[in-house]
């Protein structure tokens, strides 16, 4: 499944993308608020200001994605892989991220 098959399936009401492998895709700007990306493969994936409210994302590898701005409030990532993510801006308000990977995860840009 594709970016755009992902967006076109949201559109239509479907929540549920879990091991979507999505790594390397360009998903910015893109309202998935309440969406189920449970275990999917988000490595290298930039999704810069994406809505992801309240979405399910718990193991999901999200390595080195870069996530500027990224809305992940009320969002679920217990036991994601976050690591060497970038972080900067993004909105965490109560953000599940017990057991996660954030190990070398940067929430202020690189210079």
């Amino acid at each position: 499944m594709d970016v755009d098959e992902i967006l076109k399936r949201y559109a239509a009401g479907e929540r549920s993308f879990q091991r979507v492998n999505l790594q390397e895709a360009e998903l910015t700007n893109a309202n998935l608020r309440g969406a189920d990306f449970s275990n999917a493969d988000l490595r290298q994936t930039r999704l810069g200001k994406t809505n992801f409210n309240q979405a399910c994302l718990r193991q999901a590898n999200l390595s080195e994605a870069i996530l500027w701005g990224i809305d992940l409030s009320e969002a679920d990532l217990y036991c994601a892989i976050l690591r060497e993510a970038d972080l900067t801006g993004a909105k965490l308000v109560q953000t599940r991220l017990d057991k996660a990977n954030l190990i070398k995860t940067s929430t202020s840009r690189r210079k």
